[in-house]
């Protein structure tokens, strides 16, 4: 019997270890843009993504145009939903000077100025 379960913990080690990128390997993950499943980030840590990295050079994946129109479309969003978290992590990222462009977190606060409620 333990040997049974020894087994079993190294088959699914091994498959978790050795699943290529095209299968899912634990639940929690989606398919992504390049064919394969990888896990999911918050909408904060999103959100940190696009106001630091911008989308001006876009991915190996995805266009810059696409991923601008991708995260304006996320932004506006978010905003209906948390607002106050888009205007502080934007102020926290521009005020620390977290970005090497600051575009992104002035278009996010526009954003919000304009289409926000509070």
């Amino acid at each position: 019997m333990a040997n049974l379960l020894i087994e079993q913990v190294r088959a699914e080690r091994d498959f978790r270890d050795n699943t290529p990128q095209i299968m899912q390997a634990d639940p929690r993950q989606q398919a992504n843009n390049a064919g394969g499943f990888s896990f999911v980030v918050t909408d904060k840590d999103r959100l940190e993504r696009f106001l630091i990295l911008g989308t001006a050079s876009g991915t190996y994946y995805v266009d810059a145009v696409l991923l601008t129109v991708d995260n304006i479309q996320f932004v506006r969003e978010m905003i209906k939903t948390q607002e106050r978290l888009i205007v502080d992590t934007a102020v926290d990222v521009s005020v620390n000077a977290r970005a090497y462009s600051n575009s992104a977190a002035i278009f996010a606060l526009a954003v919000a100025l304009v289409e926000g409620k509070d």
